[in-house]
C-alpha cells in the first residue's frame, strides 16, 4: 500500500538506460545497415544490445559505421551530463565523446540548477532487457547480488527509485483535517481502488488529483501549519534540551556549500522552472491514502523521470570519415509540451554546434536528441489494475445505503470513518509524457555526401538501482575524510514508528568516520535519544565514544528532535592515544523512533 513500506526491500535511487537500435537502417541508394548484437563484459556475465552496421554507399568500406541509440534515464543522463563516472554505464556505452548540442546544454542546465550529487554506500543492482536476438542481464540475481555493494556517486533530480516509489510527501493540512473530522472525502479528489490485502474499505481507497502550482508554493505555509500542531503537544522533557543539542539541529540547506541538500527544495524549484508559462493541468498527480503501519492518511506528489534519448555513432572503418549532420526534423521550442508521436515541423539537416565531425578510426561520439520528463512506472503500477478497482467500488455500493466504512484500527483505538455514498467510482490519471527544450527526431545521417536513413526503433532496456530499505525513518550520512565528500547509509531506526516502538540500530560503516548527521527528509518528526561509536580495533578491543552533544551520548528521556528537512550534527573525539589505522571496523549506535506527521495530526498525539 502506498505510504507504507516494508523494512527490507532494497531501494534508494535508480540509474537506468534504454538501448534503442533500428529494426533497419537503409541509404537512400545501395547502401545498407545491418543488425548486430554486440556483447557486453559485466561484472560475472554479460549482454547482447543491438547494434547496427552501416554502408556509407560512397564503396570505401563495407561498413564503415556502427550505429546505436540508447535512452538514459535521469540518473544516467545525470551522470553523463555532469561527467561523473558510474562503471556499469560506461561499460555498456563506453566513453563517447558527447556533442554539447543545445540538447545537450539544456539537460546540463537543468542538472546544474536542480539536481542533486549523491555518494551512497549501498547495494546496487544492474539489469539488461532486451528485445529478442539479445541476451539479458541482472545483477541482483544469485551470487551477482553479493558483488554489487559498495559506494558509488550519481546525479539526480528526484531520487530515482527501484519500486517506483519516487514522490515527495505533500503537506495538505485542510485535507488531512478534513479527513480527521468529517464522515465525507476531501472534495475535489478522484478515487481508485488498490489491489491490497487489508480487510477494510478505506485501506484500500486511493484519492488522487492533479498538483497545481498553488500546492507547489504552498508546501512550507503547509508544513508549517503541521509543525505548529506538533510542537504544542511537545514532551517537556524534550523542550528542555541545553543550548548545544538545540544549536546541532540544523535546516537541511543552512550550510554553504555541503552536499547534504533538501532534494524537495530543489524539485518545487525545478517545477516552478518547468511551469513557466504554466504547468500543464496533468503533469504530476497527487495520491493520498491510509498508512498501513499507523493511523493517519498521507499524500504524496509523484515526480517524473527526466529521460534523454540520444545517438552514438563509431567510426569502424580504418579511415577518417565526416559526418556532417543528422537528417531529421528540429524543434527549438523551450517549454513542455506533450510528446508528439509524428513530430509536424519539417526535416532538415541539423548540424553540430561546431561544425561537421571528423571521426578518426575507432572513435565514438554520442549526439543528445531529446529530454522527456516521463510519468513514473510507481504511479502507472498504482492503476495498472482496474478490474479490481471496479470490483472494490461495486463491492462498497453493494452496502446498504448510508452505511459507515472504516479504516483498521489505530494503535489508540482510532478510526477512519467515512459514508458509503462519499466513495466515487474509479479514475485513471492522464499520464501523458512531455519533451522539454529542443528536440531532435532523427531519418538519418549527413555523411560525406551521401545520407543514412533510420527506419524504425526497438528496445533494450538497462537499469541500475542503488538499494536501501523501505520505510519512514531519518537517513544517516557519515563525512568520508578522505573523499571529503558525505556518504549516504540510508534509513535508520526505520521499525520503530512511535515511542512504543524505540529500537537502537548498529549501522557497520564502510569506513572510519567521526562526522555524522541524521537527516530528517519525510514528514515526520524524529527523537534520537542516543549516538555511539563502537570502533573495533586491530587487536580485538573495542572502544565505544560519546559525542559532543550531550543530549545524544546515554540512554534517558532527554531526546533531540529532527523535524522535517532538518537535521542534526554530531562528531566524535578519539582519544591522543588512538591513530585511525589501529580501526578495523566502525559502528554507529543509534536509539531512538520517529513519529509521522499524518499520525500525530489524526491521533491529536
Amino acid at each position: 500500500m502506498l505510504g507504507a513500506r516494508s523494512a527490507c526491500s532494497p531501494i534508494l535511487s535508480s540509474l537506468a538506460v534504454v538501448v534503442l537500435a533500428t529494426l533497419g537502417l537503409l541509404t537512400q541508394a545501395q547502401a545498407a545497415c545491418l543488425k548486430d548484437h554486440r556483447e557486453v563484459k559485466l561484472d560475472k556475465g554479460s549482454a547482447k544490445v543491438r547494434s547496427y552496421l552501416c554502408d556509407a554507399g560512397d564503396g570505401t568500406s563495407s561498413a564503415p559505421l556502427k550505429v546505436e541509440f540508447y535512452r538514459l534515464s535521469e540518473a544516467s543522463a545525470g551522470s553523463l551530463l555532469m561527467e561523473t563516472r558510474y562503471d556499469d554505464l560506461e561499460r555498456v556505452i563506453g566513453k563517447p565523446r558527447v556533442i554539447k548540442n543545445a540538447v545537450f546544454e539544456t539537460g546540463a542546465g537543468l542538472f546544474k540548477e536542480f539536481g542533486t550529487k549523491s555518494t551512497a554506500m549501498s547495494c546496487y543492482r544492474f539489469t539488461v532487457d532486451v528485445p529478442k536476438g539479445g541476451k539479458a542481464y541482472d545483477s541482483s540475481e544469485g551470487e551477482l547480488a553479493d558483488a554489487a555493494c559498495g559506494q558509488k556517486t550519481f546525479w539526480y533530480l528526484s531520487n530515482p527509485d527501484q519500486a517506483g516509489m519516487t514522490w515527495f510527501e505533500m503537506p495538505l493540512p485542510k485535507d488531512a483535517e478534513h479527513i480527521k473530522q468529517k464522515n465525507t472525502w476531501p472534495p475535489g479528489y478522484s478515487f481508485f481502488y488498490s489491489d491490497c490485502e487489508a480487510e477494510f474499505e478505506v485501506d484500500c481507497t486511493l484519492l488522487w488529483r492533479y498538483l497545481t502550482l498553488g500546492d507547489v508554493r504552498a508546501y512550507e505555509e503547509n508544513k508549517k501549519a503541521y509543525e505548529a500542531y506538533l510542537k504544542a503537544g511537545e514532551p517537556a522533557a524534550e523542550a528542555d534540551l541545553d543550548d548545544k543539542a538545540e544549536a546541532a539541529v540544523e535546516d537541511t540547506d543552512a550550510a554553504d556549500g555541503d552536499p547534504i541538500t533538501d532534494d524537495g527544495t530543489k524539485y518545487r524549484a525545478l517545477t516552478e522552472w518547468l511551469a513557466r508559462p504554466g504547468l500543464p493541468k496533468d503533469f504530476f498527480v497527487v495520491i493520498g491514502s491510509a498508512s498501513e503501519t499507523c493511523a493517519g492518511f498521507d499524500f504524496f506528489w509523484h515526480t517524473r523521470q527526466l529521460i534523454m534519448d540520444v545517438v552514438t555513432v563509431e567510426n569502424a572503418s580504418d579511415q577518417t570519415l565526416t559526418v556532417e549532420g543528422l537528417l531529421g526534423a528540429y524543434d527549438k521550442v523551450e517549454s513542455l509540451r506533450p510528446l508528439a508521436k509524428n513530430p509536424g515541423y519539417p526535416a532538415s539537416t541539423v548540424a553540430f554546434p561546431d561544425g561537421n565531425l571528423s571521426l578518426k578510426p575507432g572513435e565514438k561520439v554520442m549526439i543528445p536528441l531529446r529530454l522527456t520528463f516521463a510519468q513514473q512506472d510507481g504511479l502507472r503500477e498504482l492503476f495498472s489494475k482496474p478490474d479490481i478497482a471496479k470490483r472494490r467500488f461495486a463491492a462498497i455500493q453493494a452496502k446498504a445505503p448510508g452505511s459507515m466504512l472504516q479504516s483498521s484500527e489505530a494503535d489508540d483505538g482510532g478510526r477512519i470513518m467515512k459514508t458509503r455514498e462519499s466513495f466515487g467510482s474509479p479514475q485513471i490519471p492522464r499520464m501523458e509524457n512531455y519533451v522539454y527544450g529542443p528536440d531532435i527526431s532523427p531519418r538519418g545521417l549527413a555523411l560525406a555526401g551521401q545520407q543514412v536513413l533510420f527506419d524504425e526503433t526497438s528496445n533494450n532496456y538497462l537499469e541500475i538501482t542503488v538499494g536501501e530499505g523501505y520505510g519512514s525513518c531519518p537517513y544517516l550520512y557519515a563525512f568520508d575524510g578522505a573523499q571529503k565528500t558525505w556518504v549516504h547509509y540510508g534509513k535508520i531506526i526505520h521499525e520503530a514508528n512511535g515511542k512504543r516502538k524505540e529500537m537502537t540500530a548498529e549501522i557497520k560503516l564502510a569506513s572510519y568516520a567521526t562526522k555524522f548527521r541524521i537527516a530528517e527528509e519525510e514528514l515526520e518528526l524524529s527523537h534520537i535519544d542516543r549516538a555511539n561509536l563502537k570502533l573495533e580495533l586491530a587487536d580485538g578491543t573495542f572502544v565505544v565514544l560519546k559525542p559532543d552533544v550531550a543530549a545524544l551520548a546515554d540512554p534517558d528521556e532527554v531526546r533531540v528532535r529532527v523535524a522535517a528537512d532538518q537535521r542534526v550534527a554530531f562528531s566524535f573525539t578519539t582519544p591522543p592515544w588512538l591513530d585511525p589505522d589501529m580501526v578495523k571496523h566502525t559502528t554507529l549506535i543509534v536509539t531512538g523512533y520517529y513519529e509521522r506527521y499524518s499520525t500525530l495530526l489524526m491521533t491529536g498525539r
